[in-house]
């Protein structure tokens, strides 16, 4: 995860940190610590198999490709649940 952190992601930080929103990136990165924190936890202490687990990280993915696709791809479509 440090790999992908320091060459990809810090320059970029570093480039766009004054458009940055701080207060709702940072809300992520700690949603994702703790995600990935109960994720690891609970495949390392055998509550969820890692299968189930890649299943639903693949659900979650996959629904959030159509948000983005409907949201910022395709303007043209417009659903008021996502507005």
């Amino acid at each position: 995860m440090v790999m992908q952190l320091l060459p990809q992601s810090a320059p970029g930080v570093y480039h766009y940190r004054k458009y940055i929103l701080w207060t709702p990136t940072i809300l992520v990165v700690l949603g994702s610590i703790i995600g990935i924190w109960i994720g690891s936890l609970i495949v390392s202490k055998k509550y969820v198999s890692e299968n189930t687990l890649y299943r639903i990280i693949t659900i979650f993915l996959f629904v959030s490709a159509i948000y983005f696709y409907i949201k910022h791809w395709n303007t043209g479509i417009k659903f008021d649940i996502i507005e």
